[in-house]
């Protein structure tokens, strides 16, 4: 009976382990069929590793020497699961030390809330006395109930909540923490003999949850650091792409004035055609700058995006003082409002008719309050996480940083934002205090 419970358990923790694993990489991409006949192999191997000791455990002459086996074959089993999954999912080397690490610390805190409840339950000294069969039947509930209320509390605080596109990681300092209180999961372990049953479990519960703990913490941690960075080349990037339009729109500019002036000396000298001077005065009008909002950096970001809507048949009206946007450096108000008409462009160009693509902008100055009112159609509407929609495009980990660029520059200048969306419209409200 003794070794039919031991398999169980053993075949418990192999199918623990992998349901874990499972949790914490939904994002990771499965490997070709072959590949997968090696883990079925891993597999079986791990099950007929389960059989082989339980079956020869009590061929073994003494007590320490089947506490050894038996740590020895669940550190096989625990890295052995783990490493098979290599063989069915494609992890990165930071991502595989991630969902290990947290694999085994939830399979191994459920195990042991699950051991610690039951024990204070239908133990020896618990406190239900119930017979054998009763016991099992209960013991199953109690088994069900943690460890699908476990996976699911894991699965919500720390899966959906990190479901952000970028990967989990891990450094070599935490897998050290981690590797430590491993060992000292599996040392306490040899000692339940000599120590309160509870008050080890206990504390094996407590490892557990600090490993979790750790490993998100500094995941986050990294998360972080690398999207700061992202951020930051993004927002360099744009740095230099304001000198470029800058420039480009100022030889423009020049370029179009020059136009209209041989145009004036052209009809002067009546040697052109009037129908030939309209049309090629139509053009200079069509590369001058038309925006004078009292900001050139406003003015220059209005003329690029302007060039995009009208390529793509999209209706822009905008009314903007633009002089009341001087506290603000001219990079700023490039990624501002060129992130924002960006964002705006895109949503509209999910419209198939094109008489429905409409933006509108509204920048004005009160007494006490800067208001900046963006609102546009959209072809499909946006899905809102913490108050911010999300990028809808496949490859998140490198798009949704325009909206991030937005937020980071109105919190530069202690500004409030607000994206709402009803069945029509998409808007953005900021504010800024009156300088």
């Amino acid at each position: 009976m003794n070794m039919y419970i031991g398999i169980t358990d053993k075949l418990l923790l192999i199918i623990t382990i992998y349901a874990a694993m499972f949790l914490y990489s939904p994002r990771v991409s499965w490997r070709k069929t072959k590949s997968s006949w090696w883990f079925v192999l891993c597999v079986a191997a791990l099950v007929g590793l389960s059989f082989l000791s339980e079956s020869t455990k009590n061929l073994l002459v003494t007590d320490k020497v089947t506490l050894i086996l038996k740590n020895g074959v669940d550190i096989i089993l625990i890295s052995g699961s783990i490493a098979s999954m290599l063989f069915l999912k494609k992890y990165s080397r930071p991502r595989i030390l991630f969902v290990g690490c947290a694999a085994y610390a939830t399979a191994y805190l459920a195990n042991n809330i699950f051991s610690l409840i039951a024990s204070l339950l239908v133990g020896p000294s618990g406190a239900i006395s119930v017979s054998q069969a009763a016991e099992i039947s209960i013991r199953v509930v109690i088994f069900a109930i943690i460890y699908s209320a476990l996976y699911a509390v894991c699965w919500f605080l720390c899966v959906k909540k990190q479901h952000n596109g970028l990967e989990y990681a891990v450094d070599k300092s935490v897998f050290a923490i981690f590797i430590l209180i491993f060992a000292v999961n599996i040392f306490t372990g040899s000692y339940e003999q000599n120590a309160t049953f509870n008050v080890v479990l206990f504390n094996k519960v407590l490892s557990c949850v600090l490993i979790l703990f750790v490993l998100f913490k500094q995941s986050n941690y990294i998360n972080s650091r690398e999207e700061n960075a992202r951020l930051q080349y993004i927002m360099e990037k744009q740095k230099i792409q304001y000198s470029i339009a800058k420039e480009n729109i100022d030889q423009v500019n020049v370029r179009a004035h020059d136009l209209k002036h041989f145009v004036e000396i052209f009809k002067s000298a009546g040697s052109v055609p009037d129908d030939v001077l309209s049309e090629v005065t139509a053009i200079g009008n069509e590369y001058d700058s038309t925006y004078d909002t009292g900001s050139k950096a406003l003015d220059i970001t209005l003329t690029e995006k302007c060039a995009g809507f009208a390529a793509n048949h999209i209706a822009f009206s905008v009314i903007a003082d633009g002089s009341c946007l001087s506290f603000m450096s001219d990079v700023d108000i490039y990624v501002l409002f060129g992130n924002l008409l960006e964002n705006a462009r895109e949503a509209v160009l999910g419209i198939a008719d094109a008489d429905n693509r409409i933006i509108g902008m509204h920048i004005k100055k009160t007494e006490q309050f800067i208001s900046i009112h963006i609102e546009n159609t959209f072809g499909q509407k946006p899905i809102f996480e913490d108050g911010l929609p999300q990028t809808s495009k496949s490859d998140k980990d490198n798009h949704g940083f325009g909206t991030k660029s937005i937020q980071l520059v109105v919190e530069k200048y202690r500004g409030t934002m607000k994206m709402d969306c009803d069945d029509k419209l998409f808007s953005v409200d900021i504010a800024f205090f009156a300088q």
